[in-house]
């Protein structure tokens, strides 16, 4: 008898071993789960290169693991508020070119407004890398005026794309809409998520 309830009294901490295992596991599960990496495939342009020219956009390899865009993009007009942007995304899960919406989208807005709200927050994923100009708190800058913009080594960062969005072939369509709402150039890119 006595041996026994050393035995039972052994096995009354083996439960609590084992949540401790299990707390340890998804914490370290979890923490793997959320590192994530986008590897870009390609750039395309569908509509209007009489307005914005992004044929001479690339898509290379930096190194083995480092896809990179490189290259030149040609607007024509200044782009002010008789032009609105629109992003919508796509998502294949096992890269088959078979897009599904996603619901993650932006509002289609005037070109003064984006470049005023949205890109002012995210110029910092491609900064030093393009001669897009980065904008200070202070100013309110419109338009984006037409030329030359040169993009060289920009490779995707992932700290922007929100945890729950899945791993797969993701097609990112930028719109560029007149007032009245026809579009008057589109470009997609396509991109890998991989956790």
């Amino acid at each position: 008898m006595f041996i026994a309830r050393q035995t039972m009294a052994k096995f009354v901490h083996f439960p609590n071993c084992i949540l401790v295992f299990l707390v340890m596991f998804c914490e370290s599960h979890l923490a793997f789960q959320t590192t994530m990496e986008l590897s870009l495939q390609r750039v395309e342009q569908t509509i209007g290169p009489e307005l914005i020219d992004a044929s001479h956009l690339r898509v290379m390899k930096f190194n083995r693991t480092v896809a990179v865009l490189n290259g030149t993009l040609f607007i024509s007009k200044d782009m002010d508020d008789q032009f609105e942007f629109r992003i919508s995304v796509a998502y294949s899960r096992i890269g088959n070119n078979q897009f599904v919406e996603y619901p993650m989208k932006t509002a289609q807005e005037k070109v003064c407004n984006v470049l005023n709200g949205s890109y002012r927050d995210y110029q910092h994923l491609w900064a030093d890398t393009t001669n897009f100009p980065q904008l200070t708190d202070e100013e309110r800058y419109c338009p984006l005026p037409r030329g030359e913009y040169w993009i060289k080594n920009y490779a995707p960062v992932a700290s922007w794309v929100p945890p729950m969005v899945p791993e797969g072939l993701w097609r990112m369509t930028l719109d560029i809409l007149s007032a009245d709402g026809e579009i008057m150039a589109q470009l997609r890119s396509y991109t890998w998520l991989r956790k």
